[in-house]
């Protein structure tokens, strides 16, 4: 009798299938997965566009940059809006932070709920910076730009970065390697992608310090300690000038350092090229206390020539002494870093760069003194003969004037912002039409009598 021969599958050939459909099924999981975190990593990419969007027609409008908010909203794990700024100064609070959405009118969180973290300028939480035209940071304040007011820009055509003057406390952007993508960046915003800030390596941890001058755009990869996940965009300065040409076109005082011209009744001292300095009154670099013999307390007539920086202190003593500080070829040095005082007779002081330091003059003839730059300290000139004194910067909020003698006149030019105080028994003249002086900077100055530039004529001055 014939046995039936049975039909169906061995334990073994089971086996062999349901591997097989494992192998199939995880594969299409595992694509599943990759499209959905390559969708994720282009709603990121387009998020950060539409905030690039937004941070520019902020400052077509505003004329300055937002400041980032420090805040977090323990109910929503949102940042709070809005943007964290000094309500005195106009300066930022923090320079690494929060995205401000709500004052851009933007996304508040990336693809993975996280909130964007924004970086600006290292230096634009000091308002001597954000104030100041000739540096980055002063994208980013907002003390100075009162458009309803008739204001320029806090920031001008020549704000670096530029070709010729990268600027300080910007940002490198590099792909992880040798490859540079952005150099000399004011701003940058991060989408920390799924990560966050949390247990994180290598370019991650880095992206997530707030006192880092180079940040990271490598290649995406979600394996081992190595992962990274981060999105970035960023501003250039060139970006942000785009958005304000029409400005810089009609704006009055717009102008090179040095303006069309200065009143009448007030004399600058000569320039530089027209004074024949010694050999041995002339030094080429800084300053340091001992390598200038010339530089003695009561010698009468001195002429000298510093093509640098002073970096240590100068007491000019008595007699009619001649001091000019100014920049190297290269555009570097001309700033006064240390104190500056001097006694009898007349002196005539010129310097191309910043006042970062205090200058006293005492005696009875006077002093007539050129500042190419900004003010940072004190200049108290107490002389009881004439005291002139041209600033084509600002004074800044560090700085002041002292000029209260009365014993004979004493006249200031000031050519941009009135920042500190400005205590002058005569007159000052501003290097501003009416319109754009603020009544912060009126508050600032106690004068007896207060004139500005004459907007139908630049070689005139009319009271303010």
């Amino acid at each position: 009798m014939k046995r039936k021969q049975q039909t169906g599958f061995t334990l073994v050939e089971i086996a062999i299938v349901l591997a097989i459909l494992g192998i199939v099924l995880g594969g299409l999981f595992a694509g599943t997965s990759a499209l959905r975190e390559t969708a994720k990593f282009k709603e990121d990419q387009q998020k950060l566009q539409d905030i690039k969007a937004a941070l520019l027609s902020y400052v077509a409008v505003n004329h300055y940059l937002p400041c980032p908010t420090n805040t977090i909203d323990g109910n929503t794990g949102l940042q709070s809006p809005p943007e964290n700024r000094a309500t005195t100064d106009g300066s930022c609070d923090v320079t690494y932070g929060y995205l401000p959405y709500a004052d851009l009118g933007t996304h508040a969180v990336n693809a993975y709920g996280v909130p964007f973290s924004y970086v600006v300028n290292q230096q634009a939480n000091l308002t001597t910076n954000t104030s100041n035209e000739a540096h980055s940071a002063s994208y980013f304040g907002a003390a100075n730009c009162n458009i309803n007011a008739g204001s320029p820009p806090c920031f001008y055509k020549d704000t670096p970065p530029t070709a010729a003057d990268t600027g300080s406390g910007n940002f490198r952007i590099t792909n992880g390697t040798s490859q540079v993508l952005a150099d000399n960046i004011p701003l940058l915003v991060i989408s920390h992608g799924q990560n966050k800030c949390t247990n994180v390596n290598g370019y991650e941890q880095q992206n997530c310090s707030d006192s880092a001058t180079t940040y990271f755009q490598a290649p995406q990869n979600r394996e081992g300690t190595n992962a990274f996940d981060d999105v970035l965009i960023w501003l250039s300065s060139l970006e942000i000038k785009r958005t304000n040409l029409s400005i810089f076109a009609s704006d009055p005082t717009e102008a090179p350092v040095t303006p069309p011209s200065l009143p009448s009744d007030l004399i600058a001292p000569p320039p530089p090229e027209d004074i024949e300095f010694k050999p041995e009154s002339t030094l080429e670099g800084d300053y340091d206390g001992t390598n200038l013999d010339i530089i003695t307390n009561n010698s009468n007539g001195d002429e000298v020539l510093i093509i640098g920086d002073i970096n240590a202190s100068i007491n000019l003593g008595n007699g009619n002494d001649t001091l000019y500080l100014v920049k190297d070829d290269a555009g570097n040095g001309g700033d006064l870093n240390a104190p500056l005082t001097g006694d009898q007779q007349y002196k005539t002081i010129y310097i191309e760069g910043d006042v970062n330091a205090d200058i006293i003059l005492d005696g009875n003839q006077g002093n007539s003194i050129e500042v190419g730059g900004n003010v940072n300290a004190t200049i108290e000139l107490n002389s009881n003969g004439i005291n002139q004194l041209i600033v084509h910067g600002n004074i800044n909020g560090s700085g002041s004037i002292i000029m209260q003698r009365k014993k004979d006149s004493n006249t200031v030019y000031i050519g941009n912002n009135v920042l500190g105080p400005v205590s002058v028994d005569n007159t000052v003249y501003l290097g501003k039409i009416p319109a754009q002086v603020t009544n912060d900077e009126f508050n600032q100055i106690n004068a007896g009598s207060i004139k500005c530039r004459d907007p139908n004529d630049t070689s005139n001055f009319i009271p303010c």
